[in-house]
């Protein structure tokens, strides 16, 4: 085994080498002695990006995602889905998540949340608090429903404080969908967490990479964005107007939350 490591090393340090790629490759002997580095130039790329998301009026974008699911013997395996924000600030959110197995769509209109299901045609609906995050917070401890991409309405805010990051680094320049950005890696207590920012004027995550730390697989979420920060939306965008065969049904409370309101 240490004969292996010491080839994967020199083969890992080769490839970065080819890459143009600067990095060090510690020995596994190495592990943990190294205290967290927590550099200021990547917490301040984290603020300026999450900084800039907060001065949006309206956006839209697209994104390709994949997420793991762990097998009962432990393997991994990568499901994909396409995802569609559409956001403008005093009118609402759309958002459509759809995969080979399940279509979503979740409406926003400051006044109510709706998940609607276009292939089982049912929706659900519950009151919505003033802001998105609010509304995003509420619905999941209440009801466990977790919006895709919901990180994009906590950065910037209490909810993802910059204190809890225990490790920031800068890794250096990268490319997503031939735009140039910058790479950073960040780690929290249960949670590592990848961005790579757009260069230049309007500092968008293009590239969002989220591994969970406290179970052993660690499986992964990555998300591709591409941004369209001029959109045009129809009156209606933001407002669920159920069609005539779907049908009502109502959130389930969590086990937890419905044990509070007892």
């Amino acid at each position: 085994m240490t004969g292996y490591s010491g080839n994967r090393r020199a083969v890992t340090a080769a490839l970065l080498a080819a890459l143009g790629t600067s990095a060090v490759v510690a020995s596994e002997g190495d592990a943990g002695k190294k205290a967290p580095t927590v550099e200021p130039a990547a917490i301040q790329a984290l603020e300026k990006m999450s900084a800039y998301l907060r001065t949006l009026d309206s956006f839209s974008l697209e994104a390709e995602a994949s997420a793991d699911a762990v097998l009962d013997d432990g393997q991994k395996i990568q499901f994909d889905r396409d995802v569609t924000v559409d956001f403008a600030k005093g009118k609402g959110l759309k958002v459509d998540s759809v995969s080979p197995f399940r279509h979503l769509t979740y409406f926003y209109d400051y006044k109510k949340l709706t998940l609607f299901s276009p292939d089982m045609r049912y929706y659900a609906s519950t009151e919505a608090q003033p802001t998105v995050a609010k509304t995003l917070d509420e619905v999941s401890a209440r009801y466990g429903v977790e919006m895709p991409l919901a990180d994009l309405f906590y950065w910037g805010t209490e909810r993802l404080p910059v204190g809890a990051i225990t490790s920031a680094v800068n890794i250096g320049p990268g490319r997503v969908h031939g735009a140039a950005c910058s790479h950073y890696a960040y780690r929290q207590a249960d949670v590592d967490f990848q961005l790579c920012i757009a260069e230049g004027d309007h500092p968008l995550p293009l590239k969002l990479v989220i591994t969970t730390t406290d179970q052993p697989e660690q499986p992964q979420y990555e998300a591709r964005m591409a941004w369209n920060l001029k959109p045009h939306f129809a009156a209606d965008e933001f407002t669920f107007t159920p069609p005539q065969d779907a049908l009502p049904i109502t959130f389930r409370p969590m086990p937890a939350a419905a044990a509070e309101n007892q």
